[in-house]
């Protein structure tokens, strides 16, 4: 019987991937699940899932995450800076996914009441298709504040939300939805908590 992990899903699995899925399925065939298990931590090290089923397994590809140019292959290799010094007062956490006019609305809020709040925005792109990529980087660019993580491969609210708060250096974290805009000082009445 052919393994499914001698055909790729997804053209895009390299070889080297795939004989190693095929050797973790007959290891397992073998009962030798230490040795499966080992290769499919190394299967998952390289940015793949691995979704078993009786006839053998089927290897997805996971998400990558760009953060200020720095490439992750998965959401786990991302260093988690939670433990490290507050950097500034406030982290606004944003998540956008195919929402540019809406997610520039909101930013464009959070950074005309900032005053003089010491405060970052952490934009998480949730593999927008549309203009939002580009106008986060600019904007990063142009505002050492802003901080966008792109991710490749659209990811669940929870799991991007993660990554967002990982990479969160404020004392205090906001959760915004790209549609939200604010009218107002909200920094100064949060900061009195």
């Amino acid at each position: 019987m052919e393994c499914m992990t001698t055909k790729p899903y997804r053209h895009a699995i390299p070889p080297d991937i795939l004989a190693l899925s095929h050797e973790r399925d007959m290891l397992r065939r073998k009962g030798q699940y230490d040795r499966a298990d080992a290769l499919k931590r190394q299967i998952e090290e390289a940015g793949y899932a691995i979704k078993d089923n009786p006839h053998g397994a089927h290897l997805i590809i996971l998400p990558s995450i760009e953060v200020d140019g720095n490439v992750f292959r998965t959401s786990r290799q991302l260093p988690s800076l939670l433990d490290e010094a507050d950097r500034c007062l406030f982290s606004v956490n944003i998540l956008a996914r195919d929402s540019f006019e809406q997610t520039q609305r909101c930013i464009q809020g959070v950074l005309r009441y900032a005053g003089n709040y010491d405060i970052e925005i952490i934009l998480v792109d949730n593999a927008s298709r549309d203009e939002l990529s580009i106008w986060a980087v600019a904007l990063q660019h142009s505002d050492p504040r802003v901080h966008v993580l792109r991710v490749s491969r659209a990811m669940g609210e929870a799991e991007a939300r993660n990554i967002g708060l990982k990479q969160s250096l404020g004392r205090y974290i906001l959760l915004l939805d790209s549609s939200v805009e604010f009218t107002g000082d909200v920094f100064t009445p949060l900061a009195k908590t």
